[in-house]
């Protein structure tokens, strides 16, 4: 704050100055046009003192000026009033201004009256001149503080939204694995007991990243496969998994859980009615600083799967939220029947991934 303060006064002081030196050649350019001989070092001083002494003033009308914006006064208000305290102010800077003119030019013949009478009206342009600048100003720095204030407020938003759809996606997913453990609960307890190991692994996972939007492809890769161990059950484990993982992509950041969904769309859909046969493609490939994260099943094809389900759709509006219209999900088919979900974000890497 200091500094601000510190470089506001510097520039308005070399402005002050540089207009004061302005004033000096206009003054000598008019004596040389008039023959008249003025001595340098008394013009000068009594430039320098006539524009300081408008300097000494400015806080004063700046004040005013936020003080009535903040009043929300009516135009006809600050107007008069503005009006007013310029008048006032051009006789308070004369009464400043003259004796140290008396003083510097040992002239004690000018009077307050008969300086104003000259120079009134050049005063009063000066101070509405700078009062314009001052409402120049504080409209950019109001207009500044609301875009500010506006771009915390979408960022919360998309905060708040997020974490809607982590909402959605983290019940929906414990309500799939806990319905696949209860499958083989009484058939297998063994079975369901490793399940059960394997769910608090992946929770423990879960929790230690939910603070984080964003983690290491390898990471995910592992909360994916974890998840995948406790789906298996279903299908007997006889469903295969194939990971093409190019390796500029594992450190690669990604947003957190994002595979999930995805694996979930083949299990719930690409799958069903035909789980012994089951196979999947998990590939992560970078192509002009774009991730590509694809999930090909060779099960049932769109007609079974589509992005309507809470999985797909919550996913694809997480990516719009994170990555505006660089975060893409499509749909397609599959080279074998089935499906191919696509995911495309920009390349990031990940600092955590180490």
């Amino acid at each position: 704050m200091f500094a601000r303060t510190a470089k506001i006064a510097a520039a308005l002081i070399g402005i002050t100055t540089a207009l004061a030196l302005l004033s000096v050649a206009q003054t000598v350019a008019w004596a040389t046009y008039q023959g008249r001989h003025l001595p340098w070092g008394d013009v000068i001083i009594g430039r320098l003192f006539d524009w300081y002494t408008c300097l000494i003033f400015l806080p004063f009308l700046y004040w005013l000026v936020r003080r009535l914006q903040s009043l929300g006064a009516s135009w006809p208000r600050t107007i008069s009033t503005l009006l007013l305290a310029s008048i006032l102010v051009s006789v308070a800077k004369y009464a400043i201004f003259l004796p140290l003119q008396q003083w510097t030019t040992g002239n004690d013949t000018t009077t307050l009256a008969g300086i104003l009478s000259g120079n009134v009206i050049i005063e009063l342009m000066i101070f509405w001149a700078a009062i314009a600048i001052m409402y120049g100003f504080e409209y950019y720095r109001q207009f500044k503080e609301r875009e500010r204030v506006q771009l915390q407020l979408e960022r919360r938003i998309s905060e708040m939204q997020l974490e809607a759809l982590r909402a959605q996606l983290h019940p929906h997913f414990l309500f799939n694995t806990l319905n696949a453990i209860a499958t083989v609960l009484h058939r297998d307890p063994a079975r369901a007991d490793k399940a059960i190991v394997n769910l608090a692994e992946l929770l423990r996972a879960v929790m230690e990243q939910r603070d984080r939007e964003e983690i290491p492809l390898d990471a995910e890769l592992d909360l994916a496969k974890r998840y995948l161990d406790i789906m298996s059950l279903r299908s007997g484990e006889s469903m295969s998994v194939s990971w093409s993982i190019a390796p500029e992509a594992r450190d690669a950041a990604v947003p957190y859980f994002i595979l999930q969904p995805l694996l979930e769309n083949a299990l719930e859909h690409g799958f069903a009615g035909q789980p012994d046969d089951g196979h999947l493609d998990v590939s992560a490939r970078v192509q002009n600083d774009v991730l590509q994260l694809v999930v090909e099943d060779d099960g049932a094809g769109l007609g079974a799967a589509t992005a309507d389900g809470i999985g797909l759709s919550a996913t694809s509006q997480r990516l719009s939220e994170l990555y505006g219209k660089s975060g893409r999900l499509s749909l397609e088919n599959g080279s074998n029947g089935g499906s191919r979900v696509i995911v495309e974000i920009p390349l990031r890497r990940s600092s955590a991934a180490a």
